[in-house]
Formats: C-alpha cells, sequence, structure tokens
C-alpha cells in the first residue's frame, strides 16, 4: 500500500521520495538505482537540502580516500556522512576501521560487536576491506565471526564465511612465515644442498621447535637483505650449518657463519659429504659436535642425533664447576649452595682479570638464565650485593656467567616471587597486569605518576599531588612498565615498537628494542614480557637478548610464581605453562574475556555472560562472584572493581557503571555515577574516562569510594594534572 510522505531521501545521491512502502525495511532509489534504508532516509530528509545534495560527492570522496589509502581524509569524510547519517554502514565501518589503524582498537571492536543496519549492497561494499589481508588480524576474529553470524543473507553468510576462514589461514602462515621473531635454530646452507634443507627443517619442526631457513622465511620484499640476516641470526637460539663442498664455497654460507661467530651462538655442524673443512669452518666448530651423514649412514639416523644435540644445548646443565678457591686439601671447590656467594662477587668485582676469570668457569658462555641467589642472602645486608651483582650483569664478561653461577631453584634477585597482582601493592613491579590489559596509559614509580593521557598524547610525569608535571618523551606510550629507573612502554609513535627510556626523559638513553606492534607489556623476573603477532616473547632487561616463549598464540596472559596464565588466540581457554616446560596444559575449559591473578585464586570473567567467578587454583573450583556483565575487572586491596552496561551492551558507552566487588564474596557497590568508558587503579585512585562522544572522553580521579572527584587536566601546557 502506497503512503504519501514527503520527508524521505535518498541517502546515496540525496533525491527526495514522495511515495514509499513503509512495510520495506530498504528501498531503491528511482535516480541512483542504490538500496538504502528507509529510516536512515527520513532522518536524512530533515537535513538541509543545500547540505543534503552533497551526499553523493562525499561518498564519492571517500571511496576514493580509501582507494588512495589517504585514512585522515576518509575518517574526515566518514565522520561528514555520520553527522548527516549516524546510523550509516559504511561511514561508521571505515571511521572505526580507520580509528584501529591509528591506534584505538577497542571502537572497532566496538562496532563489529554492535549489530548495524544496513542494505546487502553495503554490507558487500564493507565486507570486501574488513575480509582483506591488509586489514584483517587474528586478534579480530572473535568479533568478526560475531558479525558474520548476524548477517540476514545467507548466500552473503556463506561468502564470507569461505573468507573468512582462508584469512584465517592465511595469516596464520603469514605470521609463521615471514614474522620477525625469535626461532629456535637458524638453519645455514647452500642453496644447492636445499632439498636436504628441506627435509632436516621438517624432521626439526615435527620434534617440536621452529627453524628459519632462507628460502621459505625471507620475504620477498626485504630491503635491507644482509640486516634482516643478520637479525635472524641474532634472534635464533641455535646456528646449524648444513656442511658441504657446495657450503664451504658459498659466500652467502661464509657471511653467516662468521656473523654467528660474532655473536657467539651455539652452534652445530651437519656434515653430509667428505669435503675437508675450510680455515673458516675450523675456527667455527670445535670438531667433536658436528653430525655426520657418512658416519650415521642415513638422513633418519642423522636426523635423531641432530635433534637429540638441539635439546642437549636448549637444556643442558648450565655451570659445570667453578675454581674459585682451594680449600685445604688444596682441590678447588665445587659451587654448591653452601658457597659464600658474597666473597665470590667481591672477589670477582676487585679483578683486573677478566680473561683468566672467565676461563676458569666451564660454561657454554651463549646461554642467558635468571638471576637467582640463595635465600640466605635476602636480609638486610644483602643490598650491596646486590648492587655487585648488576654491576657484574653489565660488564660483558661476566654478563652470562653470573647469571649462570646464581641459577639455582631459589629466590629471584630482587624480584618478587608473584608479580601479577596481590593484595599488596608494594608486591608489584612494572605495572598491574589489569592496568596493562586496559592499554597501560598509567604507570606509578617512585612517588610519581606517569600517564599518556593528554592533548598531545606525549609521556608525561607528576608528582602525587598531580604537580611539577614533567615531559619524559614526545612518544605516545602505551603498556607502560617501569622497572628500575627505567621505562619500558608500546611507541604508537613507530607502529607499537617496543622502546625503554630512562625515568629522566634523557632522548640521548632512549632505544627501540623491537621493531614491531609489541602488546600486553609485563616484567617479571628481569625480563619484559610482550605479544606480537599473537605469539608471546620476553626480552632480558640487562643483555636484551629476545626469546620466544612458547609456541602458543595468546590472546593475554599473567605470571605468577614461575607460571605463566594465557588465554588461548585459538579457543578463548584458560591455559597454563609452567616455564621452562615443553608444553602448556588446559586449565579452564570455558571461553575467557579477562582474568588476573590474586593470592591462590584466578579471577575471570566468562566470555558469553562476561559473569564474574574466582578459581582455586590448589582446589580446582570455581565460585560465580557477580551475575552483572563485568567488564575491564581490575583488584586493589582485596576488592574488584568492574564496569558493568547489561541493559546497554548493544548501545553505546553512555551508560556504563564502575562498582567494586569484596574478592571474598559479597554485593556489588557503586563508586560513581559518572559512565566509565575505561579505568586505572593506582595509589589508592582510580583513574577513569567517561565519554563525551564517540571519539572524545574526560578524564576523571577519584578515591576508592567515588569521594573527592576531580577532573584531569589534559593540557600538557599547564604544570598541575588537576
Amino acid at each position: 500500500m502506497g503512503v504519501k510522505l514527503t520527508e524521505l531521501c535518498c541517502t546515496k545521491c540525496g533525491c527526495s521520495f514522495s511515495n514509499f512502502d513503509m512495510s520495506l525495511q530498504a528501498i531503491r532509489c528511482e535516480a541512483c538505482k542504490q538500496l538504502f534504508i528507509v529510516e536512515h532516509g527520513r532522518h536524512f530528509a530533515t537535513i538541509e537540502k543545500e547540505k543534503a545534495e552533497h551526499i553523493s560527492n562525499l561518498r564519492s570522496l571517500l571511496e576514493t580516500s580509501m582507494n588512495n589509502r589517504n585514512f585522515q581524509d576518509v575518517k574526515g569524510y566518514a565522520v561528514k556522512v555520520k553527522e548527516m547519517i549516524p546510523g550509516d554502514l559504511i561511514a561508521n565501518f571505515y571511521d572505526n576501521l580507520v580509528s584501529k589503524k591509528i591506534g584505538d582498537r577497542r571502537l572497532y571492536e566496538n562496532f563489529l560487536l554492535s549489530n548495524p543496519v544496513g542494505t546487502v549492497d553495503e554490507f558487500n561494499y564493507i565486507l570486501k576491506d574488513m575480509l582483506s589481508l591488509e586489514f584483517f588480524e587474528l586478534r579480530e576474529r572473535t568479533h568478526i565471526k560475531t558479525f558474520i553470524d548476524r548477517l540476514n543473507d545467507k548466500s552473503q553468510q556463506s561468502y564470507a564465511y569461505r573468507n573468512f576462514y582462508s584469512l584465517i589461514s592465511q595469516k596464520e602462515k603469514e605470521t609463521d612465515i615471514y614474522g620477525v621473531h625469535s626461532r629456535v635454530v637458524f638453519v645455514c646452507h647452500s642453496s644447492i644442498d636445499k632439498s636436504i634443507a628441506e627435509l632436516l627443517v621438517s624432521s626439526i619442526e615435527d620434534d617440536g621447535h621452529s627453524c628459519w631457513i632462507s628460502y621459505r622465511n625471507l620475504p620477498n620484499n626485504v630491503i635491507n637483505y644482509w640486516d634482516f640476516i643478520n637479525d635472524m641470526i641474532g634472534k635464533c637460539d641455535i646456528f646449524l650449518v648444513i656442511s658441504s663442498y657446495n657450503s664451504k664455497h658459498s659466500s652467502d654460507v661464509q657471511k653467516e657463519i662468521d656473523t654467528a661467530m660474532k655473536l657467539r651462538k651455539r652452534r652445530i655442524q651437519f656434515k653430509i659429504d667428505d669435503e675437508s673443512l675450510s680455515t673458516l669452518f675450523k675456527q667455527f666448530f670445535d670438531g667433536l659436535t658436528w653430525v655426520s651423514l657418512l658416519e650415521e649412514g642415513s638422513l633418519d639416523k642423522s636426523f635423531e642425533r641432530i635433534k637429540e644435540r638441539i635439546f642437549n644445548l636448549l637444556h643442558d646443565s648450565i655451570v659445570k664447576s667453578v675454581n674459585i678457591a682451594p680449600d685445604n686439601s688444596g682441590n678447588s671447590s665445587i659451587i654448591d649452595d653452601t658457597i659464600d656467594f658474597g666473597v665470590y662477587v667481591k672477589n670477582i668485582e676487585t679483578s683486573k682479570n677478566d680473561d683468566n676469570l672467565v676461563d676458569s668457569i666451564v660454561t657454554d658462555d651463549s646461554v642467558s638464565e635468571q638471576v637467582v641467589k640463595p635465600q640466605s642472602f635476602i636480609d638486610e645486608d644483602s643490598e650491596e650485593l646486590q648492587k655487585d651483582l648488576h654491576k657484574l650483569i653489565k660488564r660483558p664478561k661476566f654478563s652470562g656467567v653470573i647469571r649462570k653461577i646464581f641459577n639455582r631453584k631459589t629466590v629471584l634477585l630482587n624480584t618478587p616471587s608473584k608479580i601479577v597482582v596481590s593484595s599488596d601493592e608494594s608486591f608489584i613491579s612494572g605495572n598491574k597486569v589489569c592496568n596493562i590489559a586496559n592499554g597501560g596509559y598509567f604507570a606509578m614509580y617512585n612517588d610519581h605518576l606517569y600517564s599518556s593521557i593528554n592533548y598531545n598524547n606525549y609521556l608525561y610525569k607528576v608528582d602525587l599531588f598531580g604537580n611539577n608535571r614533567t615531559l619524559i618523551t614526545e612518544d605516545n606510550a602505551v603498556y607502560i612498565n617501569i622497572v628500575d629507573d627505567w621505562i619500558y612502554y608500546s611507541n604508537n609513535s613507530d607502529y607499537g615498537s617496543l622502546y625503554k627510556i630512562h625515568i629522566d626523559g634523557n632522548t640521548k638513553d632512549k632505544k627501540r628494542l623491537y621493531v614491531g606492534r609489541s602488546e600486553k607489556l609485563q616484567y617479571y623476573d628481569n625480563h619484559i614480557y610482550f605479544i606480537y603477532s599473537g605469539f608471546l616473547y620476553k626480552i632480558d632487561v640487562y643483555t636484551e637478548k629476545w626469546q620466544k616463549v612458547l609456541q602458543d598464540k595468546v590472546l593475554f596472559f599473567a605470571l605468577s610464581d614461575n607460571i605463566l596464565y594465557f588465554v588461548s588466540d585459538i579457543d578463548d581457554k584458560l591455559y597454563r605453562y609452567p616455564l621452562g616446560a615443553y608444553s602448556s596444559e588446559l586449565l579452564l575449559d570455558v571461553s575467557i574475556s579477562d582474568f588476573f591473578i590474586v593470592n591462590d585464586y584466578i579471577v575471570y570473567t566468562e566470555y558469553t555472560t562476561n559473569n564474574l567467578f574466582k578459581y582455586s587454583i590448589s582446589g580446582n573450583s570455581a565460585i560465580k562472584l557477580s551475575d552483572n556483565h563485568c567488564l575491564k575487572p581490575n583488584i586493589f586491596n582485596d576488592s574488584i572493581f568492574y564496569v558493568n552496561d547489561l541493559e546497554t551492551f548493544e548501545s553505546s558507552l553512555e551508560y556504563r557503571t564502575l562498582y567494586k566487588l569484596p574478592l571474598l564474596g559479597g554485593d556489588s557497590v557503586k563508586v560513581t555515577d559518572i559512565s566509565v568508558a575505561n579505568f586505572f587503579l593506582l595509589n589508592n585512585a582510580v583513574y577513569f574516562s567517561s565519554p563525551v562522544s564517540h571519539d572524545k572522553y574526560m578524564w576523571y580521579a577519584c578515591d576508592f569510594e567515588g569521594n573527592s572527584q576531580k577532573l584531569l587536566n589534559l593540557d600538557p601546557t599547564s604544570d598541575s594534572l588537576f
């Protein structure tokens, strides 16, 4: 039945309508022949005619800017379209897609979960970019799957799913093959010996050890070839050479061996013929640790022997014996738990001949383990010893040796046993894991608050009263951790690369530690742990040596008592991995959206309902703490804080409420009446943001009861934060 209505306008070209069927959700414009949403057309008809006439041009400019990858203009045109048509699917998609590109992933993820309205043509239009190799990220697959699930057109949904699963496979392969991350074994070979190299790599990786080999892992578009090769040699634990007539006369093999020699890499030689060794090979190998194809008699036996060598190099005992001082019988002392470490360290510190002392320690100096010391030295008199150790660690000759001497199963040097979350804030080092999960925009250190929340997104510090604002760096720093006067952060001004800078802000001390988006930084046991391309890595804060922690894909994680707890990027379930073990084990067979560890409990939110639970690690039982829709859980002094938006989950951030709940159980109590989008707990205060518009927020601070509420001054030119 036709209905007379003058207030209807095509959202594609601006053409006015006088007749349409009110029962239809979408109609096709007679002028431009495109479908548009009726409700959007009714709203668009209220816009001034002069502005409405520009809609077609705006859409054309938006498309052109996107084709040219001019993301600043894309966002600008998308916002202008949204001002006229707030619910426009295409404009909202590209506005949020660009927000993700510039660092605000949550806006894009919220869009994917928002169940937007659009025509089949509009959904087809955005799916081509949503499901492209350029913009698709594995970490968003759950959100994108939810988006596809809600598509009404079954043919479109089926097509989207095929692309979706194909992309996951391609991305996983791309990340694993071309990712600039650590592998266990670097395989050096002549291209003529490629057939044997392929079989060898396959055998090693079947045994659970990742390999880097040029024919497979070298990107086609690499610019600085030898810089890249040298970097990958440095990132691998073991350098394996396929030794043959061909490799002996290969200039590339010679260069790679030279690099490995300079880096003092652990090495394995696999001889596949009886060619005599060149001088370089003789210098590099000791003649004892090779595996010979001729001696073993077959490739299979050779590969098994090589895998044994790899295992032994990775897990062999570090310290064999140490000649410290003769005992009464004239024999050299063997290191044990009763040795006077303090005297030994002092003797080393005062020694002028590093080489003689290093030579006295029978060890593999390329292995780097954590610094630990006997319990007897964790006392009031140990401060000077700790300082001496830290000095020695920085001396190149002793960097690895000292770590090996103190490699005992005892208390970590200057490191708490629980680094994650404790009811006593003094046990937190680096930053609270919950603050990191929420972006890590704030950190406390030595009575100063460090934050990148301001109008220019630079990193500043203020004192505990919010005064004396001081610039640390013009980098946009997130996931902030502060350890031993050094700030570690992900630098959004450099594509999320991992940096460190001294707390005094001296740019001469600033250093890029890793190139590539490094996320969820956490300090534990003298290492910075972080996620890159879905995999977990750690870097030693003293030697700055990288190591891949495990092969599983990780969404987020926490560490406690030498155990890594993580949510898998594959199934969203919680796993447990004792550091140094061979594999992880499933701990909770439920999908999890957030978690943290406190005392003997894992507190987590279940993915589908976001209900809050606590799981007793020792008792293997879970108790529901809240039926509310709990987002961004955080803890301080045995109180759990969370944001609840149950009533408006599919609407906006406008009505989210901050609550706190006793860890031991009880009722939730509202902290503030102001709507909360994100929050951080530091120094007995809550720092939280409240939305003003879809991309603008005000920041506040209050105590844990919601009192003494203050608006944060985000003007970096002001001396005060309040």
